[in-house]
């Protein structure tokens, strides 16, 4: 898998190397649970000791202004059904379907 992804380690590095720092470094594209995260977490902060950092999941949403971030879940369970509900459908064979 290494051979086509970047590793944790090297996030950390482009994290690291970026000037200014980021406001929140956010590494996504992630296969994350319960196990998985703290091991995650250790291998970029091996190489981005310092700095906000988040790992981004399913449903998180980052609302961003000029002096502010703020990370949430996105709690719109009627949408998120729907959306997967359409996905199901249109994942059968129905291409008229579009979200």
């Amino acid at each position: 898998m290494l051979q086509n992804h970047t590793s944790q380690t090297q996030v950390g590095q482009v994290f690291a190397a970026l000037n200014p720092a980021p406001r929140l470094a956010i590494a996504t594209h992630l296969s994350v649970n319960e196990y998985s995260i703290v091991p995650i977490i250790s291998a970029i902060r091996s190489t981005y000791p310092v700095g906000p950092l988040a790992i981004a999941q399913d449903l998180n949403v980052w609302d961003i202004s000029p002096t502010n971030i703020t990370q949430r879940r996105y709690a719109n369970l009627f949408l998120l059904y729907t959306f997967v509900v359409c996905l199901s459908y249109a994942e059968v064979g129905h291409e008229d379907l579009y979200i």
